[in-house]
């Protein structure tokens, strides 16, 4: 039974009985008027076509609108060939207005109604989904008429309009169909298609059984680790304690913790000689325990917390590297946050956002992914030439270890973060404006391409989690890098050299073909653009090539070479007079999402789009480099600040749970938005808190265990 929150409808009862008793001649005047519509007026883009009567256009617009408002009206009216209580329900409804009762004048009062001006954008007419879904009303003594909003596309004069609607729950889809029919027939609509949005029983879903299955096993193994942790320490220290051997309690965090330092690893191959139980006998002592005790230990919720806040660093860590890590992934949550959005009130909003003046920092969000595969690059660049150089020379099972120690790294993370976008994230959904589209049902079909690594050769559209396309595109250039790499530990520095001259030349080469290839390449859809330039491996190596090249130049220079005044005052001019006016560009992935043409010509787009993502690397690698030999200032001191360590570790993760955060904002939202700028960095926030603290949990329950895992074999 609806509350009394409803009374509000009372004017209208008023207003309804004031209508049955006046004239109609002067409404049904209006609406008996002959519209002069010519055939082709575009009513999407509010222009008439060519030959039309421009100046009644506006007026035309008007009367369009009322006169679907009109039709609209007659919907619980109409005889529909439907049975069961699918009919009895519109009967009930259709006699509960003729008596004025305020659950049934609920049912058209929560139906999207065209408002004067509406018939502009010609997108969708949205109408009030909590109250549509909150009626109940007892029709006999054993059957309760609920309701259902329900989307519904009329096409009309050309163009498709999304209506919303509210409608007896216990019609079926098949009914809705044959009352589309009806109501098309009568009003003169081409045909109307009901939208089925609904999701099915999750308690019959094999997926949703198998993301909680697995999460409520890796939350058992976390408890369960934790407390024979927690256990654990505590019998150690009471053993040390009554053999009067005290152990201190930093010395037991890093047995607890598995430390696998340098230092604790050359004072386990020496040993100690000290009067008291060595430090070592100690370790061995500890490590002595049994396999399955070792691996619960591996999901201690305490031992990986601590592991994760820890902000010491060696003296081999590039440190600038997590401030730019952090930021990068700051810069695309904000991007993503902006460009996967809820319903709008009104599509030239978007036109509005990207005049503001943050939109320039903002819409380039892409660079933040351009750093991400600099950083990689340069990572496995540094680390395999170092580790080379300490193992003194490489036999096939270093190679072997060097794949498979990255594929178990990032893997599980992904399937775990694609289990929750498959089998819950559906099952969240409260309101009808859901932006997650059935993008879940690509991963029931397509989940081993993700598996695989290889989503990024297949359509856009296909792939499963679509902000995934980074990481095959990762990962296959990691498997390129010892092509860069291993000629550089074999003392072929030149051949090392030129195999990065030759990637950057086909990012160059391949984005310059494809743009020349397809002559609307900045001017079709969203997709295309995608398929074409944004997901292809060959058209984003470049960053990832220059990441190389400074990863193996900072091996080859010792941390104290400094760099003179004037090499200092050159190279950061050079890169501000590069990285600045790019800056200043609206880069055309978001140009072409948000409908609006990019604020330079078709040349300047083509080399814009040819260079940016090399000039950029360019910029980034100067950045790190400077900071690397002391000279970078009060940037080397921002970015290679401690406290970013942290939150470093949690960028994988946030990369994977951000877009999890945003779907689910989005799903959650009851009605269409408003957009702002201030309402896109308002919702970044929102994201990147909630994304975070998700990202930690995630790492607790499967990154940290991964590693430490790893560490057994």
């Amino acid at each position: 039974m609806l509350t009394d929150k409803y009374h509000c409808l009372a004017y209208l009862i008023a207003l309804y009985s004031l209508y049955e008793c006046s004239p109609r001649s002067t409404v049904t005047g209006l609406y008996s008027e002959p519209l002069n519509i010519s055939k082709g007026d575009n009513f999407k883009n509010n222009t008439p076509s060519k030959g039309s009567n421009k100046k009644n256009f506006p007026n035309n617009r008007r009367i369009l609108s009322m006169r679907l408002k009109e039709e609209m009206d007659q919907f619980y009216s109409l005889p529909y060939n439907v049975t069961g209580s699918c009919l009895k329900h519109f009967q009930n409804i259709s006699e509960g207005l003729e008596r004025g009762d305020l659950w049934a004048l609920a049912f058209p009062d929560s139906n999207g109604v065209p408002a004067t001006g509406a018939i502009k954008q010609m997108k969708r007419i949205l109408g009030s989904f909590d109250q549509c879904e909150s009626i109940g009303q007892m029709v006999d003594d054993d059957d309760e008429l609920t309701g259902r909003y329900t989307e519904m596309e009329l096409p009309r004069q050309g163009v498709v309009l999304r209506w919303f609607v509210c409608v007896p729950r216990s019609c079926s889809y098949g009914d809705l169909d044959d009352i589309g029919k009806t109501f098309a027939e009568k009003l003169n609509f081409d045909y109307i298609n009901v939208v089925r949005n609904e999701i099915e029983n999750p308690w019959l879903d094999s997926w949703f059984w198998l993301a909680v299955v697995v999460l409520a096993t890796l939350m058992c193994f976390a408890v369960l680790g934790t407390l024979v942790d927690c256990i654990d320490r505590m019998t150690l220290k009471v053993n040390t304690t009554e053999k009067g051997n005290k152990l201190t309690t930093d010395e037991i965090e890093d047995h607890n913790q598995n430390d696998n330092s340098a230092e604790r690893r050359e004072t386990e191959r020496n040993g100690s000689n000290d009067s008291n139980e060595s430090l070592s006998a100690r370790c061995k002592r500890i490590e002595g325990r049994g396999l399955v005790k070792r691996i619960l230990l591996s999901f201690s919720l305490r031992t990986n917390l601590l592991d994760l806040l820890k902000t010491e660093s060696s003296d081999g860590d590039i440190r600038c590297l997590n401030g730019l890590r952090v930021l990068s992934m700051l810069w695309v949550v904000l991007g993503h946050t902006a460009n996967f959005l809820p319903e709008i009130k009104d599509e030239s909003m978007k036109s509005n956002v990207m005049k503001h003046w943050l939109a320039y920092l903002l819409f380039n969000a892409t660079y933040g992914v351009e750093t991400f595969f600099f950083i990689s690059g340069c990572l496995v660049s540094y680390l395999f030439i170092r580790n080379s150089e300490k193992l003194g020379h490489l036999k096939p099972g270093h190679l072997v270890a060097y794949y498979t120690h990255r594929y178990a790294r990032l893997t599980p993370s992904f399937m775990v973060a694609m289990l929750i976008y498959t089998g819950l994230l559906p099952y969240v959904n409260s309101s009808p404006y859901s932006t997650t589209s059935h993008g879940y049902l690509s991963c029931r079909r397509y989940w081993w391409r993700n598996l695989l690594y290889i989503s990024n050769f297949f359509d856009y559209k296909e792939m499963c989690m679509t902000w995934s396309w980074y990481l095959p595109n990762d990962m296959q250039f990691y498997i390129m890098a010892p092509v860069f790499t291993l000629p550089i530990v074999y003392g072929c520095r030149k051949v090392s050299l030129l195999v990065a001259v030759l990637m950057v030349i086909c990012h160059v080469g391949s984005t310059t073909l494809v743009i020349e290839s397809y002559k609307d390449w900045n001017n079709g859809s969203y997709k295309k653009y995608m398929n074409r330039l944004y997901i292809k491996p060959w058209t984003r190596v470049a960053p990832y090539a220059i990441g190389l090249v400074l990863g193996y130049i900072l091996t080859a220079w010792t941390p104290n070479r400094k760099i003179t005044r004037q090499e200092l005052l050159i190279g950061w001019l050079v890169t501000s007079a590069i990285v600045i006016p790019m800056m200043l560009f609206q880069n055309g992935n978001f140009t072409i999402h948000y409908s609006v043409v990019a604020n330079f010509n078709e040349i300047n787009s083509r080399i814009y789009e040819i260079i940016k993502s090399p000039l950029w690397a360019l910029f980034v690698a100067w950045v790190v480099f400077t900071c690397r030999y002391s000279n970078g200032g009060l940037i080397d001191s921002f970015l290679s600040w401690n406290g970013w360590m942290p939150l470093s570790k949690l960028s994988y993760g946030t990369y994977l749970c951000h877009l999890l955060v945003v779907l689910y904002l989005n799903n959650v939202t009851p009605s269409d938005v408003h957009l702002t700028m201030s309402y896109i960095i308002q919702k970044g926030v929102s994201v990147m808190i909630l994304a975070y603290s998700m990202s930690l949990v995630l790492s607790l329950l499967v990154d940290m265990p991964v590693r430490n895992l790893m560490r057994l074999t």
